[in-house]
């Protein structure tokens, strides 16, 4: 016996499995015509192709001149694929459903950050080469969700992404990028 994959990607979350085919069948349209040919002109649907078998497909201008079976074509009217359906990142399949996924939950502890107005950290002469530049772990918002942040930068001349990751009292997780650039 013989066991061959078949071109489908694994994922180890299942959950992200779930979401992987379900934007699948929700965003690809290809379709195998009754002809056997990719995404038939000639015809507006079909079974979805399969992973990784060859089809026929029409090129242009030929495409465009097709409306009804039979047609005729020649040996410069087509051409042969393979087809693969599109994969996409963790990342891309949580944005398409408008969902978050948190890494894991830290308990409070005490991360440095310099304070340059209340003491003499500035008059160091090695330069600030962090890059995390602030965290807090056990950060609590006001009644309207919103928290004030104050931290220093470092002297690395980058583009930063700030993470905002949280937890509401019902339980529900949230998450959000926002990358900023730090100058001379």
């Amino acid at each position: 016996m013989t066991i061959k994959e078949t071109g489908n990607r694994q994922f180890r979350d299942k959950y992200l499995g779930y979401l992987d085919s379900l934007t699948k069948a929700d965003l690809i349209k290809d379709y195998v015509g009754t002809c056997g040919w990719l995404n038939c002109p000639a015809e507006s649907g079909g079974p979805k192709p399969i992973e990784g078998k060859q089809y026929s497909t029409l090129i242009e201008p030929k495409r465009s001149q097709v409306i009804s079976h039979p047609y005729s074509f020649g040996s410069g009217d087509f051409k042969q694929v393979v087809y693969h359906y599109p994969q996409f990142t963790e990342e891309e399949l949580l944005k398409k459903r408008n969902m978050a996924r948190l890494r894991g939950y830290s308990l409070p502890r005490e991360f440095f950050h310099p304070d340059y107005e209340n003491n003499t950290s500035r008059l160091d002469p090695l330069p600030d080469f962090r890059n995390t530049l602030y965290w807090k772990s056990d950060l609590i918002t006001d009644k309207r969700g919103e928290a004030v942040i104050d931290f220093y930068s470092s002297d690395l001349v980058s583009g930063f992404v700030c993470r905002i990751e949280g937890l509401c009292a019902e339980g529900l997780l949230g998450k959000k990028d926002i990358e900023f650039t730090v100058q001379k």
